[in-house]
């Protein structure tokens, strides 16, 4: 079915809500992945090597979120649609091969591996509170364990060190955990205010100048030891448990709005090349992943709205030369990835750099109670910082302050006077 540039190349429709979490290219082949929340024939990983023609090659494998390419073999995560085991499994380009089986499997926090990373010839694979390496693909060790009942749903390399973000269940707090040498982990820190990461994608593929981490409330962040907020959608038809995958592609991060299991919501594609934000896609159903195959972009999507009776998961293939645009946004201030409004302030503080490059009109909104000095630096198209001024915030008004630098990010430092406690009480930039 073609529709609008639009083609639906594989569907399932089902009065059950189904889900495809995941697609993936490796060799000549497209891979996704049929989650049926009811027990339904069509279960499984199925491929196709001309993007219309799929074939089922394992059935009764689901939760298909957590995929890897490493020593130039493919390995993905599964689990069986009891939820009793979760997999790792090998693909060599012909056959699939256990690897490793460990019970129990369930998705969203309860067994399942849900992501999968490389770090010093090591491939690691994250679930609740563990975390597997093996050097071969084949032999695995358990090489740490924590408590706090929680998914990994994310590694990330940066600086030589590997980190791991915790996901489902979804509650405060989130913990990221860091090793330098792939055996010895612990605890980096713990973000009282996020719960849940988001991601799931390969850790090799998540990378432009910056690793990047998403959360479960549509908030993308870059990630150099500390979280630095670049992009957030304040959704009205679906506020909470917000579907966010990142993806590096061709040197582009995509990154991918839908919505939790069941839940309707319109889908976005966004796109960051390291210099600008823009959007390329709207749709009235949720993305989960993408992928390039032969030239095309390639879609997972879910429809939950049960229109006309039932519900929808399907693949979309997608031209690559789609039309970018720059919607507003409205951007809430954080320092490593906390909002700003509530905090006392005695000191300095310093605000997540901000992606600008594009937007004609930036204006910078701030109501405190006592007195700030704000220093806004400027970070230049060759990738240099400026300082490009340096205000008075006045107490108890709302401070408009408006921005014509043009570049590509900038960011604020935040000063009290004379140590008084400030209580940040609005702090937001607007960017049309």
């Amino acid at each position: 079915m073609e529709c609008n540039g639009f083609e639906v190349v594989f569907s399932h429709k089902s009065k059950y809500a189904c889900e495809i979490p995941s697609l993936v290219t490796y060799g000549s082949e497209l891979f996704t992945c049929l989650t049926p929340l009811e027990k339904i024939e069509k279960a499984g990983i199925f491929s196709t090597e001309d993007g219309y023609e799929w074939r089922c090659r394992l059935i009764d494998r689901a939760n298909l979120w957590a995929y890897q390419i490493f020593n130039k073999e493919l390995y993905i995560a599964t689990s069986s649609f009891d939820k009793k085991y979760t997999f790792i499994l090998k693909y060599n380009g012909s056959e699939f091969k256990e690897v490793l089986k460990l019970s129990p499997g369930g998705g969203g926090g309860s067994g399942l591996i849900e992501s999968l990373g490389v770090f010093k010839d090591y491939l690691f694979a994250g679930r609740r509170n563990e975390i597997w390496r093996s050097l071969d693909g084949e032999r695995w060790e358990k090489v740490f364990e924590f408590s706090s009942n929680k998914s990994l749903y994310q590694f990330l390399e940066y600086e030589d060190k590997f980190y791991s973000f915790e996901g489902e269940p979804i509650r405060k707090p989130c913990n990221v955990y860091v090793t330098g040498d792939g055996r010895n982990w612990k605890l980096y820190k713990t973000y009282d205010f996020v719960e849940w990461f988001r991601s799931h994608s390969p850790s090799d593929r998540v990378v432009l100048d910056y690793p990047y981490i998403a959360d479960g409330r549509g908030n993308v962040y870059f990630f150099n030891g500390r979280l630095n907020k670049i992009l957030e959608r304040r959704f009205t038809r679906q506020p909470h448990n917000v579907a966010v995958r990142l993806k590096s592609l061709e040197d582009r991060l995509f990154i991918l709005y839908g919505a939790g299991t069941c839940a309707s919501a319109r889908g976005e594609v966004w796109v960051y090349d390291g210099f600008k934000l823009s959007r390329i896609l709207t749709l009235p159903y949720g993305v989960y992943d993408i992928e390039i195959f032969k030239g095309y972009l390639y879609l997972a999507c879910n429809n939950w709205s049960n229109i006309g009776g039932f519900c929808e998961s399907f693949v979309l293939k997608v031209s690559p030369n789609l039309r970018e645009e720059q919607p507003p946004l409205i951007m809430t201030l954080t320092s490593d990835g906390k909002p700003l409004i509530g905090n006392l302030l005695a000191g300095s503080l310093i605000v997540d750099a901000i992606p600008i490059h594009g937007y004609k009109t930036k204006i910078l909104h701030l109501l405190v109670s006592e007195p700030l000095i704000l220093e806004i630096e400027a970070q230049t198209l060759s990738g240099s910082w400026i300082c490009y001024d340096r205000v008075l915030i006045k107490p108890n008004v709302m401070n408009e302050i408006e921005i014509p630098f043009e570049g590509k990010m900038i960011r604020f430092k935040l000063s009290s006077l004379r140590d008084k406690m400030a209580i940040i009480r609005e702090a937001e930039i607007i960017l049309y």
